[in-house]
This record gives C-alpha cells, structure tokens and sequence, in this order.
C-alpha cells in the first residue's frame, strides 16, 4: 500500500469534515449498524466483520449488550476524530 497524495489526504479531511457535518443533528446515542460503520469508515462491511475477531484495534469496540452488532454514533465518531488521517504523518 503507497502513500497517498496531498490531493488525496486533503479530499480525505474534507470528506471527513463533511461527514462529521453531516451528522451534527444526529443525537450521539444513536444506534449504529455494520453497514453504516462501513459507509463512515470507508471500510467494506466484510471488513468489518473480518476485524472484529481478528484485527479488533482496526475498528471502534462495538457495544457488548446487543445480540447484533451495533456502535454508539458518538463514540464512532469520537474515534474518527481521534484517529490520525491515512497516509498522512
């Protein structure tokens, strides 16, 4: 996997930023599934589900009370925030 540009990461902070306004309305406690994880991600959704067993730190910790997978939107996009942008630094 190469670097990626500066007109890459700078599309990446601004579909982040676009996101993240998006989402301003939505109330933190929302309930979350898979496949939108993956559409905030930019992750596919096996990807997800291959993660969860194997690679646990490549995505948010879902929330252990549920029978289905589901993510808190808050935390979700504390951790985006959190999370350095791909390829840069």
């Amino acid at each position: 996997m190469g670097s990626m540009s500066l007109e890459e990461v700078l599309e990446n902070l601004e579909l982040r930023a676009r996101v993240l306004r998006a989402l301003r309305d939505v109330p933190p406690e929302a309930l979350i599934s898979p496949a939108e994880l993956a559409a905030l991600t930019a992750f596919a959704e096996p990807t997800i589900q291959h993660a969860r067993t194997r690679n646990p730190k490549l995505i948010p910790p879902p929330l252990s009370e549920f029978s289905v997978l589901r993510w808190r939107l808050g935390d979700v996009l504390q951790w985006l925030r959190d999370r350095p942008v791909r390829g840069h630094g």
